[in-house]
């Protein structure tokens, strides 16, 4: 009975292993659409693979340049899973950026920071929130930020990356 071969979470599970195998191979359209019937098929709407599911259709919409798309993914990640929700803050934080939502991205990378204090993208964050300050051409608050990742990271590769932006500011 093929209606009983479609059920069960043999089959969702299938879909999102097949999602992965196609993501590995940089063939985000199929692996979005893997993704995709893996999230319309998993009946445990709280479940942890869930959440990675909606973050790397979010990921496959952000190579294929549909940020709008993205965001809403990451969102929907952070929403099941909050508890790991760095990653998904990041990304968005990210997406907000390409699209010149430079606010928007500082917001997301401060949520980041205070909501996740011991995440390994804190680094990234600093810097990021402070390329945007730079953008905006608010320099003070560049500086804080470049400071700040150099303080609490300083063998981060990034701490390097924030001290020459220091020195162009």
């Amino acid at each position: 009975n093929t209606t009983q071969l479609k059920s069960g979470d043999t089959y969702s599970l299938a879909h999102y292993n097949l999602g992965y195998c196609a993501f590995k191979g940089k063939n985000y359209t199929t692996a979005l659409s893997r993704f995709n019937e893996y999230i319309a098929l998993e009946t445990n709407r709280k479940a942890a693979s869930l959440a990675d599911a909606y973050n790397r259709a979010g990921d496959c919409q952000f190579e294929n340049r549909l940020f709008s798309q993205a965001t809403e993914n990451y969102a929907k990640a952070k929403e099941i899973l909050p508890s790991a929700g760095d990653y998904s803050t990041y990304q968005r934080g990210f997406v907000l950026g390409l699209q010149k939502d430079y606010k928007g991205k500082i917001a997301a990378m401060d949520e980041l920071i205070r909501s996740y204090p011991n995440s390994s993208y804190v680094a990234d964050a600093l810097f990021e929130e402070g390329r945007s300050y730079v953008l905006l051409d608010d320099y003070t608050n560049a500086a804080k930020s470049f400071n700040q990742l150099m303080e609490r990271f300083p063998k981060n590769s990034l701490a390097a990356k924030a001290g020459v932006q220091l020195g162009l500011l």
